[in-house]
Formats: structure tokens, C-alpha cells, sequence
């Protein structure tokens, strides 16, 4: 493993088992989490509710591709083949199992982001503007995912379409990205650095995917499923601390 620092310290440049991935700072701030009654879509989108995180994480520029995950795990469960797709058909635990190989191979915590941190970062982080948009980047969904209206029958490469603030892509449509909490409802978290621990055996999913409605690929969109699901192309965008 080696890794290089450019632009002071905001963009940590990795290599892992000859695959090189890019992870992007995100600091600390508050947020608002969640969808107001207008944007609404799904009761449990609700309360929207301001949320703060006390420390800085990575989080990756990309989901992680079908190069990285085959380099680091020996295996591609992907149904769409392709090295600079996103890795896809990963349950929970498949997941999780990345996180721990990266966690030995580079002596660094990997981890799923919490649903807090995921959303927090598709909003922009730190480097949010001002007024928020609806999906990570933009109001149009068309100039950063792929969604059920443009997919054309397949995955597609990572970072093709436009970046959030913080240089994000992807974090509306293409994949679901499983979040390491349990599912809670929002009435029942913490305000500061929440995590779902709560009593609902599904874990959360974020993002919408190819096969999703706009509705669904929206920032405020929360999914759920089992830890043994690997249901549609679901898929991981690692955190690092």
C-alpha cells in the first residue's frame, strides 16, 4: 500500500494491491438532515431535523469499482462486468468484510459511512452551497446520475457524470450504497454524531440506483434491507478515518 497528499491534505490519493482510489476530507459542521413536508416523499424521510458531526472523515470520491474490490477480495459478484463500474451485488456483510481486508492491508480504519455521514457528504459537506439541491450536485437529475430514464440497460463507469461540491460522484443513481447503521426512525437518533443502533433488523441503503425513479434517487431518500439482501445493484462507498 502506498498514498501520496495533495491540495493540502483534502484529497488522499491511495494505492491498494495496484489499484489506485481516490478519498476526499470531509470536516466537521451541522446540516440539515432529512426532507421538509413540500420535498417530502416518504413519512420516514421526516422529522427534517439539524444534525452535527464532531470529526473529520474520508470518504471515497467513487463507490468502490469492480478493479478495487476484485484486487483486494479475489472476487467479483458484480452482474454487470466492467473494472471501472462500481462493484455491485454486495450484501451487508460483504461489505463490511471490505472494509476489515482494507483496514488490515493499509493500517488505516476503512469503514461504511453512518447514514448521517452519508448524507452530510452528498449535500456537499462542508463545501454545501448555500441554497441545497434536491439530488447530490444538482436539481436536474440528469447531469449527475444514472436513473431508471437514462440508464440504457447497464451500469456505468464511475465519474462520468457531474461531481457534488465536495468532488463526489455518483452519490445519486447507478448503486445503492449501504450506510453502517441499523434502520431508525429519525424521531428516535441523537442530533450529534448519530449512528442507528435502533431495534429494526434492516440496514440502511442510500443513493437510488439504475433502476430507480427520481423520486427515489433524491438526497433525503432513505431505503432499508436485510444483511444477507443483495437486492439490485447495491454497492459501497467506503469511509476512512
Amino acid at each position: 500500500m502506498s498514498n501520496s497528499l495533495d491540495n493540502q491534505d483534502d484529497r488522499l490519493t491511495m494505492k491498494v494491491e495496484g489499484v489506485d482510489f481516490v478519498m476526499i476530507k470531509v470536516y466537521p459542521g451541522e446540516f440539515f438532515m432529512g426532507a421538509d413536508k413540500e420535498e417530502m416523499f416518504c413519512s420516514w424521510e421526516r422529522p427534517k431535523h439539524k444534525v452535527t458531526l464532531t470529526r473529520p472523515f474520508y470518504i471515497g470520491q467513487t463507490v468502490v469499482t469492480q478493479e478495487l474490490y476484485q484486487a483486494v477480495t479475489g472476487n467479483n459478484p458484480s452482474h454487470f462486468k466492467g473494472k471501472n463500474l462500481p462493484v455491485e451485488g454486495l450484501n451487508y456483510h460483504d461489505a463490511k468484510y471490505l472494509c476489515a481486508i482494507l483496514t488490515i492491508l493499509t493500517n488505516r480504519r476503512f469503514e461504511l459511512p453512518t447514514e448521517a455521514q452519508w448524507e452530510y457528504a452528498a449535500r456537499g459537506g462542508h463545501l454545501a452551497p448555500f441554497v441545497q439541491t434536491i439530488y447530490s450536485g444538482s436539481n436536474n437529475i440528469d447531469e449527475v446520475a444514472w436513473y431508471d430514464d437514462n440508464y440504457k440497460g447497464s451500469l456505468h463507469a464511475v465519474a462520468e457524470k457531474k461531481p457534488n461540491n465536495l468532488g463526489l460522484y455518483d452519490m445519486t443513481g447507478n448503486i445503492w450504497e449501504w450506510c453502517l447503521d441499523l434502520w431508525r426512525k429519525y424521531e428516535e437518533s441523537p442530533i450529534i454524531d448519530p449512528f442507528g443502533d435502533g431495534r429494526y433488523a434492516k440496514h440502511v441503503s442510500r443513493g437510488g440506483c439504475i433502476f430507480s425513479k427520481a423520486e427515489h434517487c433524491r438526497i433525503a431518500y432513505r431505503s432499508r434491507s436485510d444483511v444477507t439482501s443483495a437486492v439490485g445493484p447495491v454497492g459501497v462507498r467506503l469511509v476512512m478515518y
